[in-house]
């Protein structure tokens, strides 16, 4: 029998290697993009969302144009990744927005320009409030301030002792900052002078969320969640009103770091163990009703009767009177923010990638586009139908939403 030998050389096996390679990632490289499913069949196929893709995107159309840009600073020019926790602040035609890098800015809403920065000790993390002409913020070293709104100039600087992760509150003469420990201090609006402050609930040790609950008031109450997944109510005094334990303690994770919405009927909050309350506001905080598997560590958004629930990839809306899901939409992202609404959309921003515009009403993906720095940590903010994003990249974009025409549809 004839044969024909040949030498295998080095050369001969790496090529056969590369093509095998080749001939594995050609399907890869032809599979299709991976779709999402409407909201109306997500909440039909909960559990098994994520292995059936056949989503018809929305009718509604939507132009996106995007305004302007500014760039803040960057923690470091070498950082490959890098992050934005600060939350942009409308007040007085001006946008008001720290960075990780410490600097915190004032920007002229309407011609997208930088008016003042200002140097803080540590980074920004953090909301600010603005009221009267000052502007109220903290850092991660524990120091707050507050500036005037117009030329970015300290009117006062004190320390703390504690980071601040939570947007601060002002009522009448007085500001109140929760720090990490969830210690709630009363400051003098003028002059920064303590007045009083509270014993620490939290000692800063095991896993925790790298976020707060901001203090809200109601009647003479001062409430805000704690990383135990506690809401705690304080009077104005000082005193202790009334403690809730809301999060489970067995739970990976428990925090209470959503922002509590107050109506007159309830208080709504979440945790991050994945529950929403709605707590009886005249009945220290009573349990009226309760949702599972839905929400985490953001704030909640409540527009009339519905509320927005977001917690890791998933953005849902309920009935705000019982708590009824009305639909919910799996993103399939690593993490998204609080819900934003104007425009007549909501709007998410995912940790890495994308901005999301979704339909009030039904759920749907109206819109979607890439957000250049690698997502947002941060919370979309609208000023009319502009919507406002701080990328993890330090870029402060400005978008202007525009409704189109919907889709026609072949006969």
């Amino acid at each position: 029998m004839a044969y024909c030998s040949r030498k295998i050389t080095p050369a001969v096996i790496s090529s056969a290697i590369v093509f095998a390679c080749l001939l594995l990632l050609i399907p890869e490289l032809q599979a299709k993009p991976y779709q999402h499913l409407t909201s109306h069949d997500s909440i039909m196929y909960r559990d098994s969302s994520s292995k059936w893709r056949k989503m018809q995107q929305s009718d509604r159309r939507v132009k996106v144009d995007k305004l302007d840009v500014i760039r803040l600073k960057k923690t470091s020019f070498w950082s490959s990744k890098p992050f934005q926790f600060s939350i942009p602040t409308i007040a007085e035609s001006m946008i008001f927005v720290g960075v990780d890098a410490g600097v915190f800015y004032g920007i002229d809403v309407k011609k997208f320009k930088k008016v003042w920065d200002y140097k803080t000790q540590g980074p920004i993390q953090a909301q600010a409030t603005a009221k009267d002409g000052v502007v109220y913020f903290g850092d991660i070293d524990g120091y707050v301030y507050a500036l005037s709104s117009a030329d970015g100039k300290q009117v006062w600087k004190e320390t703390l002792g504690d980071p601040i992760l939570a947007e601060p509150l002002v009522d009448q003469d007085r500001v109140y900052f929760v720090t990490n420990s969830s210690r709630l201090f009363c400051l003098n609006k003028t002059t920064g002078q303590e007045i009083w402050h509270t014993d620490a609930y939290d000692n800063n040790i095991g896993f925790r969320v790298r976020r707060g609950s901001s203090p809200v008031l109601y009647q003479n109450l001062i409430l805000f969640g704690n990383a135990r997944g506690m809401l705690m109510a304080y009077r104005t005094d000082g005193s202790l009103g009334w403690v809730r334990q809301l999060g489970d303690r067995t739970a990976l994770v428990s925090d209470l770091d959503s922002r509590p919405i107050i109506t007159k009927d309830c208080i709504y909050v979440a945790t991050a163990d994945r529950h929403v309350f709605c707590l009886d506001p005249d009945q220290n905080g009573q349990v009226k009703w309760a949702m599972d598997d839905v929400g985490g560590v953001n704030d909640l958004l409540l527009t009339q009767d519905t509320l927005y629930i977001s917690g890791d990839s998933v953005l849902a809306a309920a009935t705000a009177a019982q708590g009824n899901l009305l639909w919910e939409q799996d993103l399939e992202v690593p993490g998204i923010s609080s819900p934003a609404i104007g425009a007549n959309v909501v709007a998410v921003a995912a940790t890495k990638g994308r901005f999301y515009l979704l339909d009030p009403l039904t759920g749907d993906i109206v819109f979607s586009r890439y957000i250049r720095g690698g997502g947002s940590f941060s919370d979309p903010l609208f000023v009319d139908d502009n919507l406002v994003l701080l990328s993890n990249s330090g870029r402060l974009y400005f978008f202007k939403i525009k409704e189109k025409p919907p889709k026609k549809k072949k006969k």
